[in-house]
C-alpha cells in the first residue's frame, strides 16, 4: 500500500463532490422521483424549509442528511433499473469534474447510492496491517478486505495457473455484496482466445479459467478496446482510468508483468490506492512490493530537465 494520506484526501474530496453534486441536482432528482417539496421533506424527517434551503443553495446538505437522501433514493429505485439509471444520469450531468475524471455516479456500487458513500471510508489500520504481509501469503481476512474494497484486475499469467480459481474463491463471491466486478481487459481475452487452438497447456488452462469466470453471473467484466494488442498497455491504461474512482488491486503470477505495470502506472496524481498481488501456485497470494518512491523521484528529475 502507498501514500495513505493522499488516499484519505482523495476520499474526503470524493465525499464532498458527492454532496455538492446531490445538492445541485436535488430539485430535479426529487421531481423525477415524483415528490413535491412537502412530501419529500416528510420522508426525510426534515422541514419543507430545510429542503428548500438545500435546493436554493442557501444551506449545505450535511453528511448525515446526504446519507438519508441516498437511503430514500435507494428505497424508491429498488428493483427499478430504469429509474435508477435516470437518477444516476441526472447526478452525472450535475457533477463538476475534470475532463479526464471518471464521474462518481457512473460507478454506483451494487445499485446503491448509500453503499457508494460508505465505500469511501477507508480502514487505514487494516491497510497498514495488510502492508505487513510482504513475503508470506495473505490470510483469508485480508483477502476478504481487498475483495470488498478494491477493484480487482487479472492478467493472462494468473489465469494460466491450474489452481488459481480455487484460491480466487474469495474474490468471485465478493461482487454479490459489493456490486464491483472483477476485471480483465479485452486484450487479455483476445490473446487467450487467439491462441487457444495451439497445443499450449497454459493457454488452454487460461481459456478454461476464463470461461468458468464468465459463466459465474456478475463476477467478471471486460474492459478496454479491441484494437489494443499489448496486454501491459491495455492493463495500465484501464487501471489508471479506474483509479480516478476505485482502489485497484492487480493480480498476476509474473514478476516481469508486475514490473512493467509499475513502470507504466501513474503515481504522480492524487488517485486511489494501487497494490499488486502475486499468485504463487500451491501457496496463495502475497503483496508484491512497489518501488514507487524511486519511480516518482526519476519522474521528478526528468521534469526538472525540461
Amino acid at each position: 500500500m502507498n501514500n495513505l494520506k493522499n488516499n484519505e484526501f482523495f476520499y474526503e474530496n470524493m465525499r464532498n463532490r458527492m454532496i455538492e453534486t446531490m445538492q445541485r441536482a436535488l430539485k430535479r432528482v426529487r421531481g423525477t422521483l415524483g415528490y413535491n417539496l412537502q412530501d419529500f421533506a416528510e420522508r426525510l424527517g426534515v422541514t419543507r424549509q430545510t429542503v428548500a434551503g438545500w435546493e436554493s443553495g442557501k444551506t449545505r446538505i450535511s453528511q448525515l442528511q446526504y446519507v438519508a437522501i441516498c437511503g430514500l433514493i435507494d428505497s424508491d429505485v429498488k428493483d427499478e433499473i430504469e429509474l435508477f439509471t435516470i437518477i444516476a444520469g441526472i447526478l452525472c450531468i450535475f457533477e463538476n469534474s475534470a475532463p479526464n475524471d471518471v464521474k462518481i455516479f457512473q460507478c454506483v456500487a451494487n445499485w446503491s447510492f448509500s453503499k457508494t458513500w460508505f465505500n469511501t471510508f477507508m480502514d487505514i489500520a487494516r491497510m497498514n496491517e495488510i502492508d505487513n504481509y510482504t513475503d508470506q501469503p495473505l490470510p483469508i481476512r485480508e483477502l476478504q478486505y481487498l475483495a470488498s474494497r478494491y477493484e480487482v484486475w487479472l492478467d493472462e499469467s494468473v489465469l494460466s495457473q491450474t489452481d488459481f480459481l480455487k484460491s480466487f474463491e474469495i474474490f468471485t463471491s465478493a461482487p454479490q455484496f459489493t456490486g464491483r466486478q472483477n476485471k480483465v481487459t479485452v486484450t487479455t481475452v483476445f490473446n487467450i482466445e487467439n491462441r487457444r487452438e495451439k497445443l499450449n497447456t497454459e493457454v488452454n488452462v487460461a481459456n478454461e479459467n476464463l470461461q468458468l469466470l464468465q459463466n459465474m453471473e456478475g463476477v467478471l467484466s471486460l474492459s478496454g478496446k479491441t484494437s489494443e494488442k499489448n496486454e501491459i498497455t491495455a492493463l495500465t491504461e484501464q487501471m489508471n482510468f479506474s483509479r480516478n474512482v476505485n482502489n485497484v488491486c492487480f493480480v498476476t503470477a509474473d514478476d516481469n508483468v508486475a514490473q512493467a505495470v509499475v513502470r507504466e502506472m501513474d503515481f504522480i496524481s492524487v488517485k486511489a490506492d494501487f497494490t499488486i498481488l502475486k499468485f504463487i501456485p500451491g501457496s496463495g497470494f502475497i503483496i508484491w512490493k512497489l518501488n514507487i518512491g524511486k519511480k516518482m523521484e526519476e519522474k521528478d528529475c526528468g521534469n526538472n530537465n525540461l
